[in-house]
């Protein structure tokens, strides 16, 4: 029987003398167990091939049905209906759904904390000649010495100065109208003056009035 199976190994194979005799060796020395294992592990792979093949359909059909839900959920979508446009005057009567909105214009003054500390030597403040202010000092001291109850009054301090600011209105200075309105609101809101009087002046038949 052995010679039969070492003719047949090297008619078939063409395996050498050495060869043949190793796998004899390995026949002989190999374990049950471990051909039981190779056995199972070929047939869980070969089980797990055929549940890939037999599943791969339904993946398919599955991946075909999120898309086509998707690309319905995509068109359902409305896109806005109002359109951005500058305001124009609608002359046919009719409202297009346009969508209109205001926005903040820029500075005229580019630099107005640069003007204020140019005008920082005017910001003296004096007492005034017509309001006062409660002296707490001078009151709580005449209370302790006297006994008298009447507060002390002293004069408010204020700025010392007046400004007016004179504005040509001439057709040539409409361009001018929004850097004059910022200029009058820093001159009233940063306190360096104690009055801020805005004069126009216009000139008729080459005489000026002020108004």
């Amino acid at each position: 029987m052995i010679n039969k199976l070492i003719f047949t190994l090297n008619s078939e194979l063409e395996l050498t003398g050495k060869e043949i005799a190793d796998a004899l060796w390995l026949a002989v020395h190999i374990q049950p167990s471990q051909l039981v294992e190779d056995n199972n592990t070929n047939q869980s792979n070969s089980t797990l091939n055929a549940l890939e093949k037999a599943d791969e359909p339904l993946l398919n059909q599955t991946r075909d049905n999120i898309k086509s839900e998707s690309s319905q959920k995509q068109s359902s979508k409305q896109e806005p209906q109002g359109d951005i446009y500058n305001p124009e005057k609608d002359t046919s009567g009719s409202n297009s759904g346009n969508l209109t909105f205001k926005v903040p214009d820029a500075r005229s003054l580019r630099e107005p904390l640069t003007l204020t500390r140019a005008m920082r030597p005017l910001m003296r403040r004096v007492p005034s000649s017509t309001n006062t202010v409660l002296d707490e000092a001078a009151t709580v001291k005449r209370i302790a010495d006297e006994k008298n109850w009447i507060p002390v009054l002293k004069p408010a301090m204020e700025p010392w100065l007046d400004i007016a600011l004179v504005v040509d209105e001439s057709a040539s200075m409409l361009i001018w109208q929004h850097t004059i309105t910022e200029f009058k609101r820093l001159l009233e809101h940063y306190g360096i003056f104690r009055d801020v009087r805005t004069w126009g002046l216009k000139i008729d038949e080459g005489a000026m009035r002020f108004c």
